[in-house]
Parts: structure tokens; sequence; C-alpha cells
């Protein structure tokens, strides 16, 4: 019989143990034993191929990183991470990590262990193995195995092994328990984990076209793969293509979301609501819910500030981006966006140094160049923006990257009136790009020259006519034909009833593509063009107030510079001179880093513009200043534009004699 001490030492102990066993206390853990701390990242190695079949191996690895991502103790290291510390290493950022490579970044990225494993055959069946190694040390600080009969039993036997890891780890049993199956959060189909793990993989590396083929078989493997359907719509956007298959893509994913971790879930839900549903409430909310479940999460706290700064809460957007870059200083997009947010606040010693942090942690890739161009373009510093393009358009660069880096080079020589130059590079971008949409892209782009810039809407408008005739236009899916920039075109060209034709028929025909066609009709880009033809039809109806509330609409969509020349447009043509200059002012003052899109078609014509009108009204000063900038802007502009130079030279000369 027990004495009283030691019953209660034995009710302690019985009470200890039940705790245990019900999940609510640790058992003897690396968590418990202080080798890792709760939030932790490990660094996950490619599974070594013992069985003849790398294509198993990289999904094995990759299902493993799926398991892990519903982890709330530990998680595992991004791939956008592990590139970026492997192009530090001088590195190819496709190297195979191995475990050793892997200890190598574990180590000088400041992690503590590297999770690491390999695929045996085994008979008929196979073995999966996995260790966690320390990365000072290299002792194996935790090791698992579990074996399928055959390949149908791999998905299962990752998820086994993975909640022993994770168990081993210090997370409780409860939360181990909780974790929905892998195969509810991946798909059964080890096939389609294959070729989704494959497309994971190339498009990690910047390869969307290479990757594109193998997310559409994962998901045609399995329809109800909901990774696979994010991931096809994130690589379509990437690839700025078929902008109903992304809506399609993201409303797939989003129907199957109780498929998905619950970080890809939120995400998953704010990029629906975001761009789908053009609901920016909901989408900041669901960002907000994956940040109070991960305070840490990079890509919710960048995509929570690209969302304030469409609010054009750019003070809000850039203090998110700021504390991503804390979160994880190796992913590009959040320095994009606080260099984005910190030029447009017009604070640009503070984007320069955010500039020198990227450069100093990423290198100067193409997308580090594209942001140094934008930000001189911004500036009115051409010269320099020429020059970063330029060299983002350097045959190392991705395929991608190239094509970017063209069509920006294409704006930039519009800016300046060099069109034969503009279209040289959209007609690179568009052969980059290979998608049949894009190579719409020149035609478009010389119809907008024609009617902004030559003044020669006549001429725009059969251009047009003959690229809606032409058999390429029919080629492209109805969902990526340009209708509503047609129409606008048509609308701004004096050719109202064109207008509308053309918009009733892009209805009809992105209507009859299916479900996903009708989402895009209901989505941000549709309606606003919509707000802008409406405006630009009551203009020519002499209906100014009217015309002003759409134009105001189409602005809101997006904010900053957009439509803002064509407001002032609608104030100028109403005779309300006041308020045209006020809006004019307000674009041409603006240091937007994007306003490079806008400058392309408005910039020379408003400077030009606001110099009469300030000369209008006596201002001689103001308009010397106006036609000053225009003279240099459109200094080497092409034969065509030079008698608009001539002319404001003249203008100069009588308000301010001769030009400096």
């Amino acid at each position: 019989m027990l004495g009283p001490v030691a019953a209660a030492v034995a009710a302690l102990a019985a009470g200890y143990v039940g705790l245990r066993t019900a999940g609510l206390l640790p058992e003897a853990s690396l968590v418990a034993e202080g080798v890792l701390a709760p939030r932790d990242q490990l660094i996950l190695t490619e599974f070594a191929d013992r069985a003849g079949d790398s294509s198993l191996a990289t999904a094995v690895t990759e299902a493993l990183r799926v398991d892990f991502a519903q982890s709330r103790l530990v998680g595992l290291a991004s791939p956008d991470r592990v590139r970026s510390a492997l192009r530090l290493m001088q590195r190819p950022d496709t190297a195979r990590l191995t475990p050793a490579l892997g200890r190598e970044v574990a180590l000088r990225e400041g992690f503590k262990a590297v999770l690491s494993g390999e695929v045996t055959r085994l008979g008929e069946g196979y073995m999966i193995s996995a260790q966690v190694v320390g990365a000072d040390s290299g002792r194996v600080l935790a090791a698992h195995r579990e074996s399928a009969g055959s390949a149908a039993e791999i998905i299962p036997a990752v998820d086994r092994l993975s909640r022993k890891l994770r168990r081993h780890i210090g997370e409780s049993l409860r939360g181990v328990r909780a974790a929905a199956p892998l195969a509810a959060v991946t798909t059964g189909s080890l096939e389609a984990l294959r070729q989704y793990s494959l497309g994971a993989r190339l498009g990690g590396a910047g390869r969307y076209d290479d990757a594109l083929p193998f997310l559409e078989n994962a998901v045609q493997l399995d329809t109800a793969f909901a990774t696979a359907w994010y991931a096809l719509a994130t690589t379509l956007w990437n690839l700025r293509r078929d902008p109903g298959r992304q809506v399609e893509a993201l409303s797939r994913a989003y129907a199957l979301r109780e498929r998905l971790t619950e970080r890809e879930r939120y995400a998953t839900e704010a990029q629906y609501f975001e761009w789908v549903l053009d609901d920016r409430g909901r989408a900041r909310a669901a960002w907000r819910s994956l940040l109070a479940m991960d305070p840490e999460h990079s890509g919710a706290l960048n995509n929570l500030g690209l969302s304030l700064w469409f609010e054009e809460d750019y003070a809000g957007a850039a203090e998110l981006a700021a504390r991503a870059i804390r979160a994880d200083s190796t992913a590009a997009a959040p320095y994009t966006n606080l260099v984005d947010a910190q030029v447009t606040l017009g604070r640009f010693a503070a984007a320069e140094t955010t500039l020198a942090r990227w450069r100093a942690r990423l290198g100067a890739d193409a997308g580090y160049e594209v942001q140094v161009g934008l930000m001189a373009s911004a500036r009115g510093d051409y010269d320099s923006a020429a020059r970063a393009f330029g060299r983002a358009l350097a045959p190392s660069a991705g395929t991608n990257d190239r094509s970017r880096a063209a069509s920006f080079l294409a704006v930039l020589a519009d800016v300046r009136g060099r069109l034969r130059e503009a279209r040289r590079y959209d007609r690179l971008a568009a052969d980059l790009d290979g998608g049949a949409s894009e190579m719409l892209r020149p035609a478009m782009a010389e119809s907008w020259a024609d009617l902004r810039l030559r003044l020669n809407p006549g001429r725009a408008v059969r251009r047009v006519d003959s690229l809606m005739a032409g058999p390429g236009f029919e080629r492209v899916e109805a969902t990526d034909r340009p209708y509503d920039e047609i129409a606008l075109l048509y609308a701004m060209a004096g050719r109202p009833g064109r207008a509308r034709d053309v918009a009733a028929e892009g209805e009809r025909a992105i209507r009859a593509s299916g479900p996903a066609g009708e989402r895009l009709l209901a989505g941000r880009d549709h309606r606003m063009f919509g707000e802008a033809l409406q405006g630009t039809l009551l203009l020519q109806e002499g209906r100014f107030d009217e015309a002003v509330g759409h134009l105001r609409r189409a602005r809101n969509a997006y904010g900053g510079v957009w439509w803002l020349p064509e407001l002032g447009m609608a104030f100028d043509r109403s005779g309300n001179a006041d308020s045209a200059l006020a809006v004019y002012e307000r674009y041409l003052g603006s240091t937007h880093n994007f306003r490079i899109y806008v400058d392309a078609g408005s910039l020379g014509p408003i400077l030009r513009r606001v110099g009469e009108l300030y000369e209008a009204r006596g201002d001689r000063a103001r308009a010397a200043q106006a036609y000053q900038r225009f003279v240099a802007l459109w200094r080497e502009a092409d034969p065509v534009l030079q008698p608009q130079v001539a002319e404001a030279r003249r203008r100069l000369t009588a308000v301010a004699g001769e030009p400096r």
C-alpha cells in the first residue's frame, strides 16, 4: 500500500502520462530538448533516388513539403529562399539540393537542421526513409522510415512518415491528428503528383513556359487537385496569358479549397476574392486570417500590402512590404513592392537604399534591373531607364523576363516619340512571349500611337479594322481578345457606333466561353474599361458631368495615375480650363512607379496641351516650362512627330524667347 506522498507522486505521474497521451503535453522531442524552437524552419533537400525513378523522388519530396505546410510548430524554408542562397554561394539556383549542399545553405542562412531522405526499391514495393540532421554538427537528430507495397501506396506512406517526423520534432499528437491526410490536401494520384512536382520546380525557377504543360497534365489526371489548379492560375498570370483560363483555374482552386492546407486555403480565398470577385475587403480579411495563424508569412504580408497599394494606401503598402522583407529577405517580390511604394510616395532616397539591399542580397538580376528602370522613368531619367531595361533584356535572362524588358523598352520609346523603335521592341516582346494574344500587341500599340501621338484617328481605325478582320484575331481565345481596348479606341477615335458594336460583340463571345467568361466580365478590368468607354461616349455627346463620373470610377479601379489624362481631357472638352489644369498638373507631378504605362500615350500630348492652356490664360512662365519639357521629351522623336515639336518651339519662342 502506498503512503500519502507516494500516492500523490503516482497520481501526478499518471496524470502527466494521460495528458501526454491526449496530446496536451509533448513527448521527448527536438523542441522539448531545445534542439529546435517553435517556428524554426528546416531545409528540405531533394530525396535521393534509389529506385531508378527520379520523378518519383521529386514527387515524394514535394509531398513531404505539402504535409509539413500543415504544421503550426515548424516549417520548411521556401524554395525561393533556397534558390537565393544558392545564387549568393555562386551556385546555379537550379542545382540539385543534396544533403551536403543543404547543410551548406542551412549554415549560411542560419537554419538549425536539414530534412533529407531517399526512396529505395524493395522488391515490388518501396522503402521511404527520412532524417533530420543538425546543420552544424551533422548529427542525426531524428530518423524514420515507412514502406509502400506498391506505387499506389506511396502517398499514404509519405503521410505516415511525415506525421512521425512532425511528432518527433515536437508537434502534439492532437495537432498531428488534426491535420488532413496527405491525399486530401494534394492528390490521390501519384502520376498527377509527379506532374505537379515537375511543374512546380520549373515554375519556381521562373521557367513558366516549361512548367505549364506539366501543371495542365496534373489537373487533367486529377481534376480535384486544388494545389495544381492554383499553381496553374499563377503560372498563367506570370506568363501574362489567357485571362479566361486564369479565372477558371483560380475558381477551380477556390471551389476545391477544402482540399488545400490551411495556409494555401487562405491564400487561394484572398486571390479569388481580389481577382475574380473584385472584393478587396474580403481579400484583405483572408490575408489577415493567414497572418493571424502565421505572423511572419512573407507572401501574406506582401500580398496584403499589394491590396493596400491598389487602395492608394502607399504608406501602408510600404510598411507591409518592409515587414515581408524582414520575414524573408530572399524573396524578390517584397523588394519590388517596397520600391514601388517608396517611389510613389516620392521617397527616392529610401527607394535607392532598398534597391541596394536587394542587390546585395539577391544580385542584379532582370527583375532588379526592371525596377531600376521603372524608378528612373518615374524621375524622368529616360536614358538611365533605357540602359536598365536593356540590361534586363540580356540573353542570360529568362525568356519571360526578356519579354517583359522588351515591353518596357517599347513603352519607353513611345514616351519619347520614337515610334519605329517602339514597334521593334513590341515585336520582339511578342516573339519572346510566343502567346497568340501577344501577337496582336504590336498592331494595337501602333493603333494607339496613330490616335494619341500621330493625331491620325482615321489611320488608327483602319488598322484596328484590319486587325479584327485578320486570321490572327480568330486564333486567339475569346477571353484573351482585346475587345475592351478596341472598343475604347473606336470611341476615342470618334466612332461611337462601332465602339458599341465591338463592346457588345465582345460580351457575347466572352459569355459564350462559359463560366470563366462570365467571371471575367464581372471582373475589375472589364468594369474599368466599361466605365472608361461610357465616359468617352458621354463626352462626345456633351454630357460632361456624367462623363466625369464614369472616368473617375475607371480611375478608382487601380488608382495612381490611371485615367487622369482622360479625366483632364473631359474637363478640357467641357471648357473648364481650371479643373483640366488641376488634373493635368496632378498627373504631371506624380512619381507613381508605373506611370510609364500612362506616359506612353499621354505625357507628350498633355505637356503640349498644358502649355497651350497656360498660354491662353497669360501665364507665360508656366507655358514656357510646359513647352520646354515637351520639346526636350520629343527632341529625337520620329520625323512624323517633328511638326508638333516645331510648333511647340514656335510657341516657346513666343512666350519666353529662344528655347534652351
